[in-house]
């Protein structure tokens, strides 16, 4: 499982899903933000499926996008 912000130095972490998923399309993915505004970014998110989680994450709905992740991918 990789699990990312979507914010990186180099790249986004969108893009780096891309990249994981070109190798390893069953690698589960998750990515997470702070920022509120992520126009840019939302629209690749959608078009991979990819779960998304906002900041701050309560731990509740972090396992459970966890736990669905692998599940999804098992």
């Amino acid at each position: 499982m990789v699990f990312s912000d979507v914010i990186l130095p180099n790249m986004s972490g969108v893009d780096l899903a891309e990249k994981i998923r070109a190798l390893q399309p069953s690698l589960a993915i998750i990515l997470c933000s702070g920022y509120a505004d992520l126009d840019t970014h939302w629209p690749k998110v959608k078009a991979l499926g990819l779960p998304f989680l906002e900041k701050p994450l309560s731990m509740d709905k972090l396992l459970k996008t966890v736990h669905d992740a692998l599940k999804k991918n098992a």
